[in-house]
């Protein structure tokens, strides 16, 4: 009995170890090139952006407002465009606080987006701001994404005066997008992930069944979301998320992969002293399989970045 225990904390210890050094190899590099600021090559045009999409749209195509209102979440609200004037999120932000931007840099040229914020509200840019900016005489354009993020483009290079980059940006999206949706295997895979994302220094939450990554991510690839079979009844889901109590509950969920995000960290630590704890994890099947990855989170804000993200996620969860 003593050789059967020593043998297999060793197996939980090289466990471990695998498992350390595969979530640092897919880390991806996506989130590598974080620098503060806009670069000197973008154009810093006299116009307010409503939306996230829009103004991650014209961030590719070499433009920045001065002024944006968007999801305080967005990573590039924190990266590229922590230099630009953030006016708040759809709840913070104002009528008023716009005008007076507007006022103050003279800028008569709005772009708002007719669409949903966020998958979690039913709240529309356009609701808010539309009318009362309206009112006030500015030269607003409403761009929608329902028709294609193709089309959005184009609309947003029209109205930045920025048509053949914008042709280009359309052309390369759709057929990025149509090169990776191609790679997608025909035969679904069929897998259960668990979606796991670190905040803070010990923070761990579980991305619940409905959110971001089941529509743009799962779906596309025939997965399944195993999430809510985490969940405990009296816990409560805030913003798509609930707290991970337990790390004994993955047992029962037993996952095909575990997908980590955020602050990747955390989640690496609180497995490992959960693999300390309760050694009987290492037979789930992801831990199992070494099947941990950190993978970059898509929440239809960066959407020029789609694609991109897509694959990433078909190359670890569809080609193991």
């Amino acid at each position: 009995m003593k050789i059967k225990k020593k043998s297999f904390g060793l197996e939980t210890l090289t466990t471990l170890a695998i498992i350390l050094g595969i979530v640092a190899f897919f880390v991806t590099p996506l989130a590598a090139g974080s620098r503060g600021g806009y670069s000197p090559c973008h154009e810093r045009v006299n116009a307010i952006f409503i939306s996230d999409r829009i103004t991650d749209v014209a961030y590719r195509l070499g433009v920045v407002p001065v002024a944006y209102c968007a999801r305080c979440c967005w990573p590039m609200t924190q990266k590229e465009l922590s230099t630009v004037t953030r006016l708040g999120c759809y709840r913070c932000a104002t009528v008023d606080s716009v005008i007076k931007t507007a006022d103050k840099h003279k800028a008569r040229l709005i772009l708002i987006e007719d669409g949903s914020v966020t998958i979690n509200k039913d709240w529309n840019w356009t609701d808010k701001f539309l009318q009362p900016l309206k009112e006030h005489g500015y030269d607003i354009h409403v761009i929608n994404f329902s028709e294609g993020v193709p089309r959005a483009i184009l609309e947003i290079g029209k109205a930045l005066g920025k048509e053949d980059k914008a042709m280009s940006l359309a052309r390369q999206y759709a057929r990025s997008l149509e090169r990776i949706r191609n790679t997608i295997p025909a035969i679904r895979v069929d897998k259960k992930i668990l979606i796991l994302h670190g905040w803070g220094r010990r923070g761990v939450r579980v991305e619940a069944p409905g959110g971001y990554s089941d529509r743009f991510l799962l779906k596309p690839l025939g997965c399944v979301n195993v999430g809510g079979l985490i969940k405990k009844q009296d816990t409560k889901v805030k913003n798509g998320y609930f707290p991970l109590k337990s790390w004994q509950a993955v047992l029962k969920a037993n996952p095909d992969i575990i997908v980590i995000y955020g602050n990747s960290c955390t989640v690496q630590k609180s497995l490992v002293r959960a693999l300390k704890r309760h050694p009987e994890l290492a037979k789930v099947t992801a831990i199992r399989d070494h099947a941990v990855y950190t993978l970059p989170f898509y929440m239809n804000s960066s959407v020029t970045q789609y694609p991109k993200i897509l694959k990433v996620w078909i190359d670890a969860i569809c080609r193991e």
